[in-house]
């Protein structure tokens, strides 16, 4: 992707740190919350950002430059997957939103703690479903997955008081 501000290595001293807006600090706790729950793990260990990427790019080799694009930044390159993910729910491919919530289920179930917290800030609160494609994507989404969605959204509408602009229940 191009158009995207270079990053600057600066180091700030404490009163030059941008303050936090009280509803990110609200998030960020919640998210940590939701990742609490220890994962499901297929082998030794944890599914990490290096291995995500990678199971994304065996199955969509297409993305490359955009993952790597934002190597080391997971909530960047989770939302990249989202787009991914969401573009494919309004062109209907039913094999690529299939093989996408496959990964993305994988993820939530088997990631380390940064991996699945990505999946619910990044990608799960921001699929829009709300469409006649996405209504249609939604069924086809494992029930982990959805219940992922769910515990995110709920937990939206607690923090905010009323529903995620993306929440379709």
């Amino acid at each position: 992707m191009t158009g995207k501000p270079e990053l600057e290595s600066k180091i700030l001293s404490s009163s030059e740190l941008p303050t936090t807006p009280p509803e990110h600090r609200m998030c960020a706790t919640t998210f940590a919350m939701l990742s609490e729950v220890a994962p499901i793990r297929i082998g030794s260990q944890a599914m990490d950002e290096i291995t995500f990427r990678n199971l994304i790019l065996s199955e969509f080799p297409s993305l490359r430059e955009d993952l790597e694009e934002w190597e080391g930044l997971i909530h960047l390159q989770v939302s990249e997957f989202k787009q991914f993910t969401q573009s494919a729910i309004e062109e209907q491919s039913i094999e690529v939103i299939s093989k996408c919530f496959q990964i993305a289920t994988s993820a939530l179930l088997e990631g380390d703690k940064s991996l699945r917290n990505a999946i619910y800030v990044s990608y799960l609160e921001h699929l829009d479903f709300r469409s006649d494609a996405g209504k249609r994507a939604a069924q086809l989404m494992p029930r982990e997955l959805q219940q992922g969605r769910d515990d995110i959204l709920d937990y939206d509408e607690q923090l905010l008081g009323r529903k995620w602009p993306l929440d379709d229940r």
